[in-house]
């Protein structure tokens, strides 16, 4: 099933400090459909999801508080999704164009 209103933040390094893009919550259909501060160069980004408050919400007590994935964006012109599949206990991250 989808998971809607995880919170998700996106990041962007630069120099080797971590800076806060935007963050933003998933749909209905589990995505994030908008950021308002887009990637706008190659480089290293990361997406901090909010996996706890949602498993609470279904009454499970996840392994994981959060999920972090960290990933590097060769073109940010094209079109692309990085892709989660979260159990309370796993998850895999796979990328997507």
């Amino acid at each position: 099933m989808h998971a809607e209103g995880v919170a998700v933040r996106l990041d962007h390094c630069a120099d080797g400090t971590w800076t806060e893009l935007d963050n933003s919550r998933t749909g209905e259909n589990g995505q994030v459909e908008f950021w308002q501060q887009e990637p706008g160069r190659p480089g290293s980004y990361r997406l901090v999801l909010g996996t706890d408050s949602y498993f609470v919400g279904l009454g499970v007590t996840p392994l994981y508080s959060a999920v972090t994935v960290e990933f590097r964006m060769p073109d940010p012109g094209c079109p692309h999704q990085v892709r989660l599949l979260v159990t309370p206990s796993s998850y895999l991250a796979y990328w997507q164009r």
